[in-house]
């Protein structure tokens, strides 16, 4: 079992539904109950809730196991929701079609391996919108992470699950590796170690505008939190929204 499989296992004690995420997605698209698509979705923990609003989801991710979880999930909370296997850049035009918004959230767009492959997502996702439908990405600010040489993410623990997550960043000179701990066990029993090491390409604001401008939406609004809040070089996320015209 690789360290992806691992995390499937253990995903939502370690990881909560992002409630402010899903108001956030709401606000911005504009037809409400309309066909939204979740890529890299995880679990489908926000796929599902936006599920029960009465939305009509599809949610892809590149882990069969995640996907599995998607599909329990949604036979859980007892609502549709269409879940598969699939690279969040090789998407099918014809059964993905005529979307009212998608949305990557969650730091997943900077797994992609270049700024090519980036702007090649960006237009495949623009084929997929309907007129007037909305891309919404985020990511870490990477402004932020940069000027304060952050090493070190927030620990993340779950104490009655006995679960602790640890994330490092080790700066390279193109790029960033990124470094995950997961330790499984309580302090009485003998804990379990798992480790991944990934690399990241950090998206810096201007350099995602530039992507942007040359792929087909060539244009976005910029966001630090779910909250609204306008971008700065310390807020704790980047979220950009672009529309279809």
């Amino acid at each position: 079992m690789d360290f992806y499989e691992r995390l499937s296992k253990y995903y939502d004690d370690i990881f909560q539904t992002k409630e402010k995420a899903i108001t956030f997605i709401e606000d911005v698209i504009s037809s409400k109950g309309g066909k939204l698509l979740d890529l890299a979705a995880g679990t489908g923990a926000e796929a599902v809730a936006l599920a029960k609003k009465g939305y009509e989801v599809t949610a892809v991710d590149l882990s069969p196991l995640m996907v599995e979880k998607m599909q329990e999930k949604a036979t859980l909370h007892n609502v549709t929701l269409k879940a598969f296997e699939s690279d969040m850049c090789q998407l099918d035009d014809a059964l993905l079609s005529n979307q009212d918004g998608i949305y990557c959230i969650g730091n997943s767009f900077v797994h992609l391996p270049h700024t090519e492959a980036m702007r090649n997502c960006l237009n495949s996702v623009y084929h997929l919108l309907k007129r007037g439908g909305s891309f919404i990405v985020q990511i870490v600010n990477y402004d932020r992470i940069f000027k304060h040489q952050i090493t070190k993410l927030p620990v993340i623990k779950n104490e009655a699950k006995g679960l602790l997550f640890e994330r490092f960043y080790t700066f390279n000179k193109e790029d960033i590796s990124f470094q995950m701990k997961l330790t499984v066990g309580n302090a009485d029993d003998e804990a379990a170690i798992y480790e991944q090491e990934t690399r990241l390409m950090p998206l810096l604001k201007d350099e995602f505008m530039s992507i942007i401008r040359q792929s087909l939406f060539q244009q976005a609004e910029f966001y630090g939190t779910f909250d609204g809040e306008g971008l700065t070089h310390d807020s704790p996320a980047l979220i950009a929204v672009m529309r279809k015209n």
